[in-house]
């Protein structure tokens, strides 16, 4: 079983994704779902995840359904259908 990541860990891991893909942390975390948007976000997902984070305790981070976390990672990887 995963620990569970600390939400000021989480924070600097979407901080990290939004300086390196230039889409901003509230931007991230919205709602919207313009490709730019969903690609930060997903990798986003993906850096929490690899970072320790359970699917289910990133789905909370990030206000999204823990499956929804899981086809964000599996786009981030390139292995989405």
């Amino acid at each position: 079983m995963r620990a569970t990541m600390t939400t000021s860990t989480a924070m600097e891991i979407i901080r990290s994704v939004s300086d390196r893909t230039g889409v901003g942390v509230l931007d991230i975390l919205s709602d919207d779902r313009s490709r730019h948007l969903v690609r930060a976000r997903n990798q986003a997902y993906l850096a929490l995840i690899e970072g320790g984070a359970s699917y289910s305790h990133t789905g909370r981070l990030m206000q999204r359904h823990h499956t929804t976390v899981m086809h964000g990672v599996r786009a981030a990887r390139g292995d989405a259908a």
